[in-house]
């Protein structure tokens, strides 16, 4: 079964969180929360993460959310559940004349 991945794309926790999804192949449902609307305080929402915060991952009955701003626990979740064999990712993020700019590097993979 698919997991399904709430996220703002303007964040850029969320888009690491969204990137590794898409390096490593995964079938994924998201789901867009735009939290400048306020939808991440809506109650439908909080019931996946009570801290009204994305990223958020949820797979039937299990939901995992950034806790204390801290993305590498889905991060951690997504390479060890799936058993991802990938020793190292570094993904930097930057923002250039309002475009995204992204640079993956990918070390050591198995």
């Amino acid at each position: 079964m698919s997991i399904t991945l709430y996220f703002n794309s303007y964040s850029h926790r969320c888009l690491s969180v969204k990137t590794i999804l898409l390096l490593t192949n995964y079938d994924f449902n998201e789901k867009i929360i735009d939290v400048l609307k306020g939808e991440n305080l809506k109650q439908a929402f909080t019931n996946i993460n009570p801290n009204q915060t994305v990223p958020a991952i949820t797979k039937e009955f299990f939901s995992l959310f950034e806790i204390f701003a801290e993305t590498n626990l889905n991060l951690d979740y997504i390479l060890i559940h799936y058993k991802i064999k990938l020793k190292q990712i570094h993904i930097q993020i930057g923002i250039k004349m309002n475009f995204l700019e992204f640079q993956i590097t990918l070390k050591n993979v198995i």
